[in-house]
């Protein structure tokens, strides 16, 4: 079998409240390697890269949300005010530029087999619990609007 890299990011909800050594132990005892890590404030353009993608991207984003709303019986109007896919994708874009402009975030590559599959897996484990209201925070976020950042 080969080897292969990802990249994963700790966002900066996570580094604030301590959780990079959790994170960083879970990803260790599901077989990977950290190849390497850098603490790092993003700045605005190294963000629009990371969440730049085609429209189908950003309507698979909606898509997946829709079902996930759909499986735990949650009402898309509730957060978004609309059921369609492609106005969610956007919007969760936005959400998440301006989340990631909060503070900083660990970058870091993990190593291992079949490392994409089995780390989307894992953080979809992690995080399919809290759903609700990680998307809620991420929609109060943005009526705040984004917090002001100068990168180091």
């Amino acid at each position: 079998m080969m080897s292969e890299q990802t990249l994963v990011l700790i966002k900066p909800d996570a580094v604030r409240r301590g959780f990079i050594g959790v994170i960083l132990q879970r990803f260790e005892q599901a077989g990977f390697t950290i190849a390497g890590c850098k603490l790092v404030m993003p700045t605005p353009g190294q963000i629009e890269a990371h969440l730049s993608g085609s429209d189908e991207w950003i309507r698979g984003m909606g898509e997946k949300t829709l079902e996930t709303y759909r499986e735990y019986g949650m009402d898309p109007f509730d957060i978004f005010g609309t059921d369609d896919p492609m106005i969610i994708g956007l919007q969760l874009k936005q959400w998440n530029r301006q989340y990631l402009a909060i503070g900083p975030v660990l970058a870091m590559v993990l190593r291992g087999i079949h490392a994409v599959d089995t780390t989307r897996k894992l953080i979809v484990s992690i995080a399919v619990r809290r759903v609700s209201s990680f998307l809620r925070a991420l929609h109060l976020a943005g009526q705040a609007g984004p917090m002001p950042f100068q990168s180091p």
